[in-house]
């Protein structure tokens, strides 16, 4: 794929390769981006609102990085307008600052991660790849905020997800995701693949109206809401900080 800056980038054909989106108004920042994930990835470029409209629903890109200073965005109601054009397309915010209200309301309508704008290369991939993997990439204060809303709104919850629908192997994972592990980490643990792993975690989403691992982890921190197996006394207990990407 030809690494053009013009609004063509709904030319992008997948059959190239997972596709990431850049849409930034700042070339630097769009060049930055591009030259750490062009290696492994198929990446496209916008720089204004009404092309990125277009490309997401053109292209449906596996990642969006979505600068917040792009003019034409509006925060959590422009989200939701490319959510409607491409419903799997993982959306993370590069924001050099972002309000913690806003970035849990960003959260609720699906947004997966949050980096600086300037994010430092080495961490670029590795973003875009734990994204991809289903995971979620933000600051560890944020999720300790999140947690403290899970507590405030523990009584307030009309809605119960049944854990008990779970089959013994989907609650051993839903522990493991309560604890932090990765995919890769529940792979290694309870030796089977990280794709029998992921289509057993598709389920689950589906069976408990989830959307994400973040979600099923925070019905993990209610007293009430132990999915049906035994899991060994020696399980790591690394916390749902270990979720997040940023160390």
């Amino acid at each position: 794929m030809t690494k053009s800056r013009a609004e063509t980038e709904s030319r992008v054909s997948l059959d190239q390769g997972p596709t990431v989106l850049i849409a930034s108004h700042s070339t630097r920042l769009r060049d930055r981006w591009r030259q750490a994930l062009t290696h492994k990835f198929v990446v496209g470029e916008v720089k204004r609102w009404t092309a990125l409209a277009r490309s997401v629903a053109s292209i449906k890109p596996s990642v969006l990085l979505l600068d917040t200073t792009l003019p034409g965005y509006a925060g959590l109601p422009s989200i939701g307008g490319l959510q409607r054009f491409s419903r799997h397309t993982n959306v993370i915010l590069l924001a050099d600052a972002l309000d913690e209200r806003d970035a849990i309301g960003a959260l609720t309508v699906g947004v997966r991660g949050f980096c600086q704008r300037r994010l430092a290369r080495r961490r670029m991939l590795q973003v875009v790849e734990k994204v991809r993997e289903g995971e979620v990439w933000i600051s560890r204060r944020l999720m300790a905020v999140l947690l403290d809303e899970a507590r405030v709104m523990r009584q307030k919850l009309t809605v119960r997800p049944n854990l008990s629908h779970l089959t013994p192997r989907e609650g051993q994972i839903a522990l493991l995701v309560g604890e932090g592990y990765t995919n890769r980490g529940i792979s290694s643990h309870l030796r089977m693949s990280e794709k029998t792993v992921k289509g057993h975690l598709t389920r689950m989403f589906r069976k408990l109206g989830t959307s994400n691992r973040v979600h099923l982890a925070l019905l993990l921190t209610r007293p009430d809401r132990r999915p049906p197996a035994v899991m060994p006394a020696r399980t790591i207990k690394r916390g749902l900080s270990t979720l997040v990407g940023n160390r």
